[in-house]
Order: C-alpha cells, then structure tokens, then sequence
C-alpha cells in the first residue's frame, strides 16, 4: 500500500513539475436543489436554494486546487405528518439552514491551463449561521394555519418542564458543524467556469433535545431522527489571474 501512494505521489509530481503554477481567483454565484436524508426513512421533499461567494483555481499543469468560501442554503421540506388529537389534522415543515461552506476540491482538467472539460471531486466543512422554518396546521372545521420560527445552531439545546407547565421552545435546531463530500463536473472557456456537482452530507446534523424536570434534579435526553444534508448544485464563476 505505501509503494502504491509512493507511486501516485511520485506520478503527480512528476506531472505538475514541469508545469507553471497560476492561480486565479472570482465571483461565485449559482442555485441548488437540497434536501436531506432521515436515517429512519422519514419522506421528506427537496427546495431550491442559491450559493455564493468566492472562488480560487491553483492551475499545476491538469490539476486543478479549487478552495472556495460560500453562503450557501440548504433545507428541507417535511412530508405531511397526521395526527389524531380528538379532532384530526396535518403539519407540514419547511426548514431553510444558511450556512458558511468550504469546499476544497481537485479537478483534472483537459488542458494544462485549466480550459475545457473537468472533473472534480474534494471535500467541504460548513457552519450553521442561522436559518428559519415554517411550520403549516391544518386542522378540520378551523382552517389553515401558519407558525413562523427561527433557526439555531447547537449540539445539546435544553427545554425546562415544570412542575405542572411546560416552556416551550418553538426555535428549530441544527448542529453547528456539519462535514461531507462532493464530486462534479464542469467546463472552462477563458474566465468562465460553468460546474454541476451533488454534495453529499456525512455528518448527523440532528440535534438532541434535553429537558429538565421540576427543580433540575432530574433530566433526560430526546434524540431528533437523524438526517444529513444532500443537494445538487449548478454554478457559474469568472476567474481572474492574480499576480
């Protein structure tokens, strides 16, 4: 196995010594579709979303370092849930999640200056920085209602139940980290750099709720369904060489 990676590394090297390193560096703006994946199989429905920021390209012959820093939206659109409370009814939830994303990928590309098609692949690291969801009621005879609520980042977020009430906490909450892979395809003429890649979540972002009981001398932990982020992304940016 280490004369494998010996002889990879040797070969890249090989390939990108003779070659002169440029970087370049521009706006990055495009849309997504996302939607995540429940451990437990819960059905959920994908939402249109945009990313952007910054985007830098280190050319070294065909290979390509491209870091990135986006705003990029994920989020997630829950399928109907019923219930039966005497009377019947509905929810459904619309989560929006903003995060801070770094994506780090390496592409080969078809020509040794980073023009025509290329491949990429790499990983990303995000920051939850805020959000919001929308929670929809509909309950029989009374109509449609709407419940709009903000979102936070935590690990462990605690709820205080009473002796006889309990205080609620309509906030949804995400874990503030969340860590995956993403892999795509794209084409460069000059500065424009046209990219389609799927991102791929590998980290439980659900979150566990923990509620106290009486005078906090008892508590207990909830586990959320666990869920990771998916979505596929199509973006478009301008790279300028910098000196």
């Amino acid at each position: 196995m280490k004369q494998f990676i010996a002889i990879v590394a040797g070969a890249f090297l090989a390939g990108t010594a003779q070659a002169q390193a440029t970087f370049h560096l521009g706006p990055y703006l495009g849309g997504n579709v996302s939607k995540v994946h429940f451990a437990d199989e819960t059905p959920s429905a994908a939402r249109r979303g945009f990313d952007a920021g910054l985007l830098g390209a280190l050319q070294l012959g065909h290979v390509a370092v491209q870091p990135a820093v986006l705003f990029a939206q994920r989020g997630f659109i829950s399928k109907p849930t019923f219930y039966d409370s005497g009377f019947g009814g509905r929810t459904q939830t619309n989560v929006r999640l903003h995060y801070l994303t770094i994506p780090l990928q390496v592409a080969y590309t078809q020509h040794s200056d980073g023009q025509g098609f290329q491949v990429a692949a790499g990983p990303y690291v995000s920051f939850l920085v805020g959000g919001k969801s929308v929670t929809d009621y509909q309950f029989p005879g009374t109509g449609f209602m709407q419940q709009e609520n903000a979102v936070a980042a935590a690990d462990v977020h605690t709820q205080t139940i009473g002796v006889a009430t309990q205080v609620p906490d309509y906030t949804f909450y995400s874990r503030r980290l969340d860590v995956g892979a993403q892999a795509g395809l794209g084409y460069r003429l000059g500065g424009a750099l046209l990219q389609v890649s799927y991102s791929m979540g590998l980290r439980n972002v659900a979150t566990t709720e923990r509620y106290t009981l009486g005078n906090a001398s008892t508590t207990y932990d909830l586990d959320s369904p666990a869920y990771r982020n998916r979505a596929f992304q199509l973006s478009l940016s301008y790279l300028v060489a910098k000196s």
